[in-house]
Formats: structure tokens, C-alpha cells, sequence
């Protein structure tokens, strides 16, 4: 796993425009204050730095395409690392998540995962070979009262400070990117477990509570869990490690095993330089 990551002060939109996607350039233009538009293109321009970084001969700029659970998907050409741009995105649920390359109106593709989150003054991007999630936030005000309101409740024993809060917290958002259901999952439904507050690895379970049993996307969340857990219990194949990462602010990872918790920093700054 690599993770990038930037400061959006080193940088101007006038500077990141060229090394984003058209599509996430409209987007990002939409938000109304300056520092939100820079989050979201720096995020994706690194994006753009670590595919390249892996897939020299690949087209710039990558335009990944959301699924209908909203998580992004990068998918490449198998053969040539020419991007792939899928504008109908309905066949994508039909993957096998297990998948490393799959057929396509007969064509081999295969997909490049990746996570991306900002906040504050930073943007983070991580690029695995397996499903990963990333989430990185500015450390706030405790709010154990929100913990206490949202989380599971075995999770409550790991948080004893601000920061603990905020580590748990990013954890469980890179999680819920991992399994690409985002919000979708209640965040009382998994935990965080076997916490070490000094390395800040940890596990997941998968318990389902809050998920409401008549509900007819009880069968999809489970579908998209179904990949992540050992067959016939509810451990999962996710492990996750949070840092301090920068002066204020908490970073967390999640990947699907096999990860041993170690992290390989990707270029930081230098790294847009790909993009051009």
C-alpha cells in the first residue's frame, strides 16, 4: 500500500485544474468556497500521481465512475493500461469482488483500488492491490457524546481522549470505505476491535445491528459483506492502523487481508509532477 498526500496551501487551482478530469473539475467548481474546490482536485490529482506512479504508460486524467452505492471504481485495461472511462456503471455490481480481472464486452479489465478523503489543509489518496479505504480528519472538540450516540458500544473502552475519539472515528470511515457502502452502514452495525493505541492497529466485526430487517437493502449490504468475512463467522479479512499523521489531525487506513499494517509512504508534493 502507498498513501499520498498533500497540503492544499502548496497549491493553486490554477495549478491542479490541469491534472484533474474534466468531470471532477465541474464538480469540485461547484463548491462555494476556495479551499473546499482545492480539497477535492488535490485529492484526485494525487489520485492521478499514483496510478501513474504505478501504471506509467496510462492515460491522464483517470475518471473513475461511482456504483450505485456511491463508492468510486478505477477500471484499466488489462492488457494496454488504457483507462476506462464506463459511463453505464449497471454492470459493475455483477463483478465477483474478488475478482482481479474480469471480461467485458470482450475486453479484459481489471481494477485499480484506491481511497481518497481530505479535510483541513489536507488531501490523502492510498493505492493498494486489494480494497482499502482511507479517511483522515482535523482533530476537534471530544465528542464522546456522539460515540456514545453512533458507536458500537464495545468501542466506548478505546476512547479516553480527543484523540482516541478521532481515531476510532477514522477508522470506522475507512472501513465503510473498504466495503463501499459508506453511510449506508450503520456505524453501530461493525466495531473496531483488538485496538492497539500504540501501533493503532486494529480489527473489524460485523454484527448487523441497525439494519433494519425488513428493509430490502439488507440483502445488497450483506452481499457487499459477504466478500470481506471468513466464511461461517462474522470475523472479517479487514485490518486497519490509525496515526496522528500531521500536527492536529487523525489518518486511518483499512485494507483487506493480506496486510500486515505496514504502510509505504508515497511522494509527497513532487509527486503532482506525474500529472503533467
Amino acid at each position: 500500500m502507498k498513501i499520498y498526500t498533500d497540503n492544499i496551501n502548496d497549491h493553486t487551482i490554477e495549478e491542479l485544474i490541469p491534472m484533474v478530469h474534466e468531470d471532477r473539475v465541474k464538480a469540485a467548481m461547484k463548491y462555494r468556497f476556495e479551499a473546499d474546490r482545492k480539497r477535492s482536485l488535490l485529492a484526485h490529482a494525487l489520485l492521478n500521481s499514483a496510478v501513474k506512479e504505478k501504471y506509467p504508460d496510462i492515460l491522464l486524467p483517470v475518471m473513475p465512475v461511482a456504483d450505485k452505492f456511491g463508492k468510486p471504481h478505477l477500471y484499466i485495461t488489462a492488457d494496454t493500461s488504457e483507462p476506462v472511462h464506463v459511463i453505464d456503471s449497471s454492470y459493475i455490481p455483477d463483478i465477483p469482488a474478488s475478482a482481479d480481472i474480469f471480461e467485458h464486452n470482450g475486453k479484459s479489465y481489471t481494477e485499480v483500488y484506491f481511497s481518497v478523503s481530505h479535510s483541513g489543509d489536507y488531501a490523502v489518496c492510498a493505492l493498494d492491490d486489494h480494497p482499502v479505504g482511507i479517511d483522515v480528519e482535523v482533530i476537534g472538540k471530544e465528542s464522546r457524546n456522539i460515540a456514545e450516540r453512533f458507536f458500537a458500544r464495545d468501542e466506548l473502552e478505546y476512547i479516553t481522549d480527543t484523540g482516541s475519539f478521532y481515531h476510532i472515528w477514522t477508522l470506522k470511515e475507512s472501513f465503510m470505505k473498504v466495503v463501499g457502502l459508506g453511510m449506508r452502514l450503520p456505524m453501530d452495525s461493525f466495531s473496531v476491535t483488538d485496538y492497539d493505541s500504540v501501533s493503532g492497529c486494529c480489527g473489524f466485526s460485523f454484527n448487523g445491528a441497525g439494519i433494519r430487517t425488513s428493509d430490502d437493502s439488507l440483502n445488497e449490504i450483506m452481499g457487499n459483506m459477504k466478500p470481506f468475512m471468513k466464511e461461517g463467522t462474522d470475523e472479517l479479512t479487514i485490518r486497519g492502523k490509525c496515526s496522528k499523521f500531521a500536527d492536529g489531525y487523525s489518518l486511518a487506513v483499512a485494507a483487506k487481508e493480506p496486510w500486515d499494517g505496514s504502510v509505504v509512504p508515497g511522494l509527497l508534493h513532487s509527486s503532482l509532477s506525474h500529472c503533467i
